[in-house]
């Protein structure tokens, strides 16, 4: 029996040296042991020669082999095995962002218009028509040229479509950044959780379902199996999802395809969704959500930096790395004072910070934790930090 191909304990590639080995022992066998197949003999370097062929059709066997389970396939064979379960790849997405565009009422900028994030390559494309009112502004949504996350930071932005009687544009906030293609290693681990979303309407599973939602950013979902309201004013036997983005209609129709028959849907006072929704039998059901309540966060920043290492875009690249690492908190997370602090020393050539305050009013003073409710979420953007950098 062969010791290499498909065996019991997987797939065992023969190496070229094993090649080798057996070409040269089948050439001894027939011609017997006097043959010469040293590396220097003509014979030996025709071996060489084909035993490297023979061992790329090894790797590809072994690439097929592979291609069959989704901890080693990659890229279309690890889309086909996803497809199995019915699970795909997320794409990618293109960046947006509202542009606030300046100038004569009654122009007409038609869809298409194109502005360009000062010193970046980003451009950003319109994707609707917009006539200037008689406030001599108008707001257009733009999404970028290129898929993925395409940085806009807060300000004054470059027309590269001139149009009569358009003078000025500028985004008030920052660009809502796409995302890249999945990649083989983020979809293995999405490709589990909607596994684990199939079946028992669990937590889990009603979360991951929740996540599958077009634009839901995040989801947090808690249940009280108790008799009684627990501490959190979720009522007996009930299940409170907690969701941002996504459209209502979206979301109470998966909550309602999820959550098992006897068991209420929640959502808090002042932040609930509710939808009547009918089952196949024309009986109405309620379904509720909460929506997490968004937490704007101000902050003033005051640094020392060394001027020949300073970048010439330093104050940017500080309000931007503030907003990154902001943009991963999740639902109910607090916002660690020191933490955010210690992100503005990654920025090169800063060399001390003498001010940093943190706060949820404006002007910000704080210069403690800000604690986050789980029915709240912070939100980030760099207009409402701001930067002073002086040169040490």
């Amino acid at each position: 029996m062969s010791s290499f191909g498909v065996l019991p304990t997987g797939f065992s590639q023969k190496s070229i040296e094993d090649i080798l080995t057996d070409i040269k022992a089948r050439q001894v066998a027939a011609f017997g042991s006097s043959i010469n197949t040293g590396g220097e003999s003509v014979l030996g370097q025709n071996n060489a020669a084909f035993a490297a062929s023979v061992s790329e059709a090894w790797e590809v066997l072994a690439g097929v082999y592979r291609s069959f389970y989704p901890d080693s396939a990659s890229g279309e064979a690890l889309d086909g095995v996803g497809a199995i379960t019915g699970a795909t790849r997320s794409p990618a997405t293109k960046s947006v962002m509202v542009v606030t565009c300046s100038g004569t009422p009654g122009t007409t900028l038609l869809t298409g218009r194109v502005v360009s994030v000062p010193g970046s390559l980003g451009r950003f494309v319109s994707t609707a028509d917009g006539t200037v009112n008689i406030g001599g502004v108008v707001d257009i949504q733009f999404e970028s040229e290129e898929y993925g996350p395409v940085p806009a930071i807060a300000g004054t932005l470059n027309i590269e479509t001139p149009v009569s009687g358009w003078s000025a544009a500028a985004n008030a906030l920052d660009a809502d950044l796409g995302v890249d293609l999945e990649s083989d290693e983020e979809f293995r681990v999405s490709r589990e959780a909607r596994l684990r979303s199939q079946g028992a309407a669990t937590v889990d599973a009603i979360r991951a379902e929740l996540l599958e939602v077009d634009n839901v950013l995040q989801a947090y979902v808690v249940d009280n199996p108790l008799d009684f309201t627990d501490g959190d004013g979720r009522t007996a036997h009930s299940v409170e999802s907690i969701v941002q983005g996504g459209t209502d209609a979206d979301i109470t129709s998966v909550l309602f395809a999820s959550v098992c028959a006897g068991i209420r849907t929640y959502g808090h006072t002042g932040q609930k969704v509710s939808a009547v929704l009918y089952d196949t039998q024309g009986a109405p059901h309620t379904v509720e959500f909460t929506r997490p309540a968004e937490i704007d966060i101000w902050a003033a920043v005051e640094v020392d930096v060394v001027a020949t290492e300073y970048p010439v875009d330093g104050d940017d690249q500080i309000k931007q790395a503030l907003v990154a690492l902001g943009d991963t908190l999740l639902v109910g997370d607090d916002v660690i004072y020191e933490r955010f602090q210690a992100e503005i020393f990654t920025i090169t050539g800063v060399f001390d910070v003498p001010v940093f305050t943190l706060d949820i009013v404006f002007p910000p003073v704080g210069v403690i934790n800000i604690p986050i409710d789980i029915r709240e979420i912070s939100t980030w953007d760099t207009s409402r930090i701001s930067v002073v950098s002086t040169a040490v």
